[in-house]
């Protein structure tokens, strides 16, 4: 025998779905077992409840898993509705169609009657409105902590260049101011010697009128 390894936690099954609570008596001599995903409403017509509000609906269980209802018994049943294409063949052969159709729904309840299939009005249906969405595995506090982390890891690397941004602005305006300081004087410094440079080269008018006058005489 293979072994099996269950995982922490439950699943629910069904989510998101209406569901309708009915009572239902089989009326017949010998015990009907419905299936977890057999189309109500087409049970074994010796069941005795509510199909026009079973219509379109199963057995609110787990798949592969069904109820039994002994001769003469009653048993209360949770009915959700069907998911997919909503499209139904087979079973009694009473729909055979969309479960969106009117027409196919009009048809399907008349076959129903012709072929004796027991239907009561039920005052004490009940419906329940859409189950929550849920659908996850109620995760262990250690996976849920592992799940976490790379979100975590996200937010620091988002974390960081915004940081980077504030901090380079800061100090970009110093360091230029520093640059700035030290090159000012160098420039100066040039331009000093630039001009006694070109000071010492030209002579003056007065050393030039001088030297004109002593080669005259």
């Amino acid at each position: 025998m293979p072994d099996y390894i269950y995982g922490e936690g439950s699943i629910e099954i069904n989510a998101g779905r209406s569901v309708v609570t009915m009572t239902v008596r089989n009326t017949g001599d010998r015990a009907v077992q419905i299936g977890s995903h057999y189309h109500f409403f087409e049970a074994n017509r010796a069941l005795s409840f509510d199909r026009e509000r079973a219509y379109g609906r199963r057995l609110d269980i787990p798949a592969g898993t069904a109820v039994r209802i002994e001769a003469g018994d009653s048993h209360r049943v949770d009915l959700v509705e069907y998911g997919g294409g909503m499209r139904v063949v087979g079973f009694a052969g009473l729909v055979n169609g969309g479960l969106r159709s009117e027409q196919t729904h009009r048809n399907a309840v008349a076959r129903m009657a012709e072929q004796g299939f027991q239907n009561v009005r039920d005052a004490t249906v009940k419906v329940r409105k859409p189950k929550s969405a849920k659908t996850e595995l109620e995760v262990p506090k250690a996976a849920r902590a592992a799940a976490k982390r790379p979100a975590a890891k996200k937010a620091a690397g988002k974390a960081a260049p915004k940081a980077a941004g504030k901090a380079a602005p800061k100090a970009a305006p110093k360091a230029a101011a520093k640059t700035a300081g030290r090159a000012a004087p160098k420039r100066t410094a040039a331009a000093r010697t630039s001009k006694g440079a070109v000071t010492a080269k030209a002579p003056s008018r007065s050393s030039r009128t001088r030297t004109t006058k002593k080669g005259k005489s």
